[in-house]
């Protein structure tokens, strides 16, 4: 799954700003981030899934330390028949 640091917060990976994808255990890491700076983390969620938590997910870069950050993913149902007149 495409993972991005959405600095403009426009819903799209723009020039500049870094962008991962997931392993197959769902990591993601972003390195040599500034210090103290806020990131806008944004999922781009699969076809038939959406986030269960907020996208994107703010955060504040701490020196010398792994922040863990958990976002969610569901998948979408749906309902299908037929509407007639009796």
């Amino acid at each position: 799954m495409k993972v991005f640091l959405d600095a403009d917060n426009d819903g799209v990976i723009d020039t500049g700003e870094k962008a991962t994808t997931t392993d197959t255990s769902g990591q993601v890491t972003f390195t040599g981030l500034p210090a103290g700076s806020s990131q806008r983390i944004r999922i781009v969620p699969l076809a038939n899934t959406k986030t269960t938590t907020a996208n994107p997910l703010m955060t504040t870069v701490t020196a010398n330390a792994t922040k863990d950050v958990r976002i969610g993913l569901t998948k979408l149902g749906s309902i299908s028949g037929r509407v007639f007149s009796g």
